[in-house]
């Protein structure tokens, strides 16, 4: 029984300090205010809410849809020019969010 106890506790250990030590956050920023969004890219947690922080959204969402467009990703780009069409701001902030995160790798 301890044997099972302390390989759970070395276990939980290990998953601490990998989510510690290598998740990483990106940081989408406006040239409009000098608020900003942080983000974990490994925990998804949506943030905007205000106006402001939409404008920080739609602009990083612009940026993107060219990032996409030159790297061929067109269905990445289809599916980012969908929910903005469609006005959902969650889903819109999720993808920018995923393919930051994928830029930094």
């Amino acid at each position: 029984m301890k044997k099972v106890i302390l390989i759970l506790l070395i276990i939980i250990l290990a998953f601490s300090i990998y989510f510690c030590f290598f998740s990483k956050t990106i940081i989408l920023k406006g040239s409009r205010t000098d608020l900003t969004l942080e983000y974990n890219c490994i925990h998804f947690e949506p943030k905007a809410e205000t106006r402001e922080e939409l404008y920080i959204l739609a602009e990083n969402a612009r940026n993107l849809s060219i990032i996409l467009r030159k790297e061929g990703k067109y269905v990445s780009l289809s599916s980012l020019q969908s929910a903005l069409k469609s006005r959902d701001y969650r889903t819109v902030e999720k993808i920018i969010v995923e393919e930051f995160c994928k830029q930094d790798n």
